[in-house]
């Protein structure tokens, strides 16, 4: 069959899948421009594919181009409020641009609809370690850890606030781990 249920052509489906596979293997490689490119052409093919413009976003953000990224997240969001991975994604840029207060909520929502995100855990105890939360960003990190047991960050991060606690066995322990 040359056409998809929705009209388009097959071939210019496949065109698109292969941009967009493009754009994750310049992400991977930290070609962040590449991955822009890429990921403006298989738009040009589908404009309204939202994995699309998550890699857009995630591309612009590792750019420093933060307003751009979040824009484009927002966007995602107004059609996918209930993805916990675009809010994360969305979190991840508002922290960059210093709004942590903003980047919390978004991380708290990511949790609220999937509570065993590990790296939204970790990175809302990033943010209450950053405005000196150490109880809470203890409690995030051991959330993280329990989520996913081979996260490395999580573990030298939760090792860290139980040093600051003086705890020192259990912190050393959790550096252990870590390594």
């Amino acid at each position: 069959q040359d056409r998809l249920p929705d009209g388009r052509r097959r071939s210019a489906f496949l065109l698109d899948d292969a941009h967009v596979l493009l754009a994750q293997i310049h992400i991977e490689e930290k070609d962040y421009d590449k991955a822009l490119a890429e990921c403006r052409v298989a738009l040009e093919f589908d404009p309204e594919n939202v994995e699309t413009r998550n890699l857009q976003g995630i591309a612009l953000r590792r750019l420093g181009r933060y307003d751009e990224a979040i824009a484009v997240h927002r966007g995602i969001l107004k059609e996918k409020p209930g993805s916990a991975r675009f809010l994360y994604n969305l979190g991840i840029a508002l922290d960059k641009t210093g709004a942590t207060d903003k980047a919390e909520v978004s991380y708290r929502r990511a949790l609220e609809l999937r509570p065993n995100f590990a790296e939204a855990w970790y990175n809302l105890g990033i943010c209450r370690f950053e405005k000196n939360d150490i109880a809470g960003a203890e409690s995030d990190f051991r959330r993280a850890v329990e989520c996913r047991a081979a996260f490395a960050e999580a573990h030298a991060s939760l090792g860290y606030c139980l040093l600051r606690n003086r705890k020192v066995d259990e912190g050393a322990a959790e550096l252990e781990v870590a390594e």
